[in-house]
């Protein structure tokens, strides 16, 4: 298991929106999609999203599935109610200059995968 703090430092990301217990907040699988529905039959704990759909809809699915995080990709920019419903559902934000390949091999390698 891995932090989000560590997932930050690895991606080089920056956090746009710092959720409840952040620095202790454990990552044990990655999931990279783009369609939500499918990332609601994952049924494991402690999942990030990484996604680079920036919508309500990726921010309530990963809340439904009780992600410790949301990792968007490719530096897109998320719109200040997107930033203000993480607020709302204490649910920590990161924007990553990489591409959703690049993030997944490197989510890999600080898994020990």
């Amino acid at each position: 298991m891995v932090t989000m703090q560590q997932v930050l430092g690895a991606l080089e990301g920056e956090v746009l929106y710092r959720g409840r217990n952040f620095d202790q907040c454990e990552v044990s699988f990655v999931v990279a999609c783009d369609l939500m529905s499918d990332v609601l039959v994952v049924d494991v704990e402690n999942i990030l999203l990484v996604t680079s759909l920036v919508s309500r809809q990726s921010l309530k699915t990963a809340h439904l599935v009780g992600a410790s995080g949301v990792v968007i990709v490719n530096n897109k920019t998320l719109p200040d109610d997107l930033v203000a419903l993480a607020e709302e559902l204490e649910l920590s934000v990161i924007r990553t200059p990489c591409d959703k390949f690049k993030c997944c091999v490197v989510l890999g390698k600080l898994l020990g995968l």
